[in-house]
């Protein structure tokens, strides 16, 4: 049997009006799953509920089969890179990644995860003359640096030029390999074809497709074809 790593039934938030709508679906142990939709379709609202942020008015979220966003084994298995990630412009990576955990970081891991996403040149670094690009892979030496088993991304591609996309994919495509577990939210087809086993297409708050993506991509093209 597949091992569920992410359940959410009936998943219900609004604001002044209605955002989500009786969303319901499942993520099993090493897949990746692509949320897509246009923007206001809820993508976010989801992700914020998935991790704690804010509170559905309807329905639940099991994370690992007992846990909710809340638990202290959620919060130390899961990852989340927010869409817009930001630091302190003065500080180096050197002394962000040291304050990511109240426990004391070694200097040789502080340097490996650096490594890890190409940043251990710039150790000493200010962040506030770091791109958009590396920026994105502070945020991600942030998250590995507790070795998570499943990362959840908010349109992690937003901002960056070709060539840092092209990284974060590839990074992505090696990180999950290892029977870890992504869940992204994207508006980019390519990270579909690239990343994702299966596909969740939000509209307008409303799950309207759920499905493998070799079913689902093809419907993508053709209506961006017919939008365009």
């Amino acid at each position: 049997m597949k091992s569920s790593v992410l359940k959410v039934e009936n998943l219900s938030k609004a604001f002044a009006s209605p955002i989500l709508k009786n969303i319901s679906f499942e993520l099993y142990k090493g897949e990746t799953v692509a949320l897509v939709g246009a923007n206001g379709a809820g993508k976010s609202t989801l992700l914020k509920c998935l991790m704690g942020l804010i509170y559905p008015q309807e329905g639940n979220i099991l994370f690992f089969e007992k846990e909710g966003p809340a638990s202290s084994l959620t919060r130390e298995r899961i990852g989340f890179l927010p869409e817009l990630v930001g630091f302190w412009p003065e500080m180096t990576p050197y002394d962000i990644l040291s304050l990511c955990f109240q426990k004391k970081i070694s200097k040789e891991k502080i340097k490996k995860t650096l490594e890890e996403v190409g940043l251990a040149h710039r150790i000493h670094g200010r962040v506030g003359e770091f791109s958009k690009g590396m920026t994105q892979r502070l945020g991600l030496a942030c998250l590995l640096l507790k070795n998570p088993s499943f990362l959840i991304l908010d349109e992690p591609m937003t901002g960056l030029d070709f060539k840092a996309q092209e990284w974060l994919r590839q990074f992505l495509h090696d990180w999950r390999d290892k029977d870890r577990t992504l869940l992204i939210s994207t508006h980019s087809l390519r990270d579909v074809e690239y990343l994702a086993d299966r596909v969740v297409v939000l509209d307008q708050g409303n799950l309207i497709r759920i499905g493998k993506k070799e079913d689902i991509l093809p419907e993508l093209y053709k209506s961006r074809e017919q939008v365009s």
